[in-house]
């Protein structure tokens, strides 16, 4: 998988750098080594990574032990003379975009502590986006907001769950990306729900789906999660959705400034469609070929110096002429009173 299809670290890390030099480490060991590589001290990585500076340190020596390397000075000249160069300094700035967005989510949380919100989320078992609703449970919760997931089992649908008690304050419908196997249900849920006062909301990760219920569901009934790049900006959207009397567009756009100043620093330092290992254009091969080519760049430049020396000269020799000295004549009488 190409890194400019990975959006957050955790899969960065789990498609490309499990492994520095054919040695195994941790994700919590590449995020130490992303943050040596772009100068952070141990108190700093301490900071960013919200961990105790000791915990840096152990992590720190573990690294430095596994990779041979008994300084950071030696650690960093590793890793500049491997091929995961471009791919770490890419995880750090979607490190501290992940960690902004986190921080923003707590910020939010502040912002209502003494409203407490719940909510279920529904999905179903046979869908790949259970690994996704669990990370975004994860960030509801960082937002303040109680919730639950709840896994149904296959062939359920959505007449099922609507006989079912509704106890939470909010429940969060995934919607299959199947869902038109049980279309008649689907609409008929649909038409029920529009004429209720229960809180429910949809979450749609297919953009077919999405245009195929936009008929029968109001748009602030659903959350678009198809867009992989805008997985942040749809939490947001979702927060609003479930605190509708709370405003942190603020805090959303302080965030806004930040991830798109990272993003287009992330695209800048990442090679353009292939990763450099892809490509087969790594430091070793680099140097390799600047050592092949260095007699060359020499000639061509003793070549070149001496062109522009022939040039300057031949421009100089008229103004010599033009202003050449007068000639002083010497004196060849020899005077008397000097015995030879």
């Amino acid at each position: 998988m190409q890194a400019s299809n990975l959006l957050f670290p955790q899969e960065i890390y789990s498609a490309q750098l499990t492994a520095l030099n054919g040695i195994k480490l941790s994700k919590r060991e590449i995020d130490i080594i992303s943050c040596i590589l772009n100068g952070r001290s141990a108190k700093g990585i301490a900071y960013l990574l919200s961990i105790a500076p000791k915990t840096v340190e152990t992590h720190t020596y573990n690294v430095m032990k596994k990779l041979d390397c008994p300084s950071r000075e030696r650690l960093i000249s590793l890793v500049e003379r491997s091929e995961k160069l471009l791919l770490l300094k890419r995880y750090y700035l979607r490190l501290l975009s992940h960690l902004a967005f986190e921080q923003t989510l707590k910020n939010i949380s502040e912002l209502g502590s003494n409203e407490e919100k719940s909510c279920v989320i529904v999905c179903w078992k046979e869908e790949a986006t259970i690994a996704l609703l669990s990370q975004i449970k994860a960030h509801l919760e960082l937002a303040g907001v109680k919730a639950s997931l709840e896994v149904m089992e296959n062939g359920e649908s959505l007449l099922y769950l609507t006989s079912k008690k509704q106890l939470s304050y909010c429940t969060l419908y995934a919607l299959p990306k199947k869902w038109a196997e049980e279309r008649e249900n689907f609409t008929s849920f649909f038409k029920k729900i529009s004429s209720s006062s229960s809180n429910i909301l949809f979450l749609d990760f297919d953009k077919e789906t999405l245009s195929d219920i936009s008929p029968f569901v109001d748009e602030n009934r659903y959350v678009n999660f198809s867009e992989k790049e805008e997985y942040y900006f749809s939490v947001f959207t979702l927060l609003k959705r479930l605190f509708p009397q709370r405003n942190f567009d603020p805090l959303i756009e302080e965030f806004k400034k930040k991830h798109q100043f990272m993003s287009h620093s992330s695209e800048v330092s990442s090679p353009s469609h292939q990763s450099i290992s892809q490509k087969g254009l790594t430091f070793s091969h680099l140097t390799k070929s600047l050592k092949q080519g260095r007699w060359f760049l020499a000639a061509l430049l003793l070549v070149c110096g001496g062109v522009l020396m022939y040039q300057g000269l031949k421009e100089k020799a008229p103004l010599q002429n033009h202003f050449q000295l007068p000639e002083i004549p010497i004196e060849t009488e020899i005077r008397s009173d000097l015995n030879l």
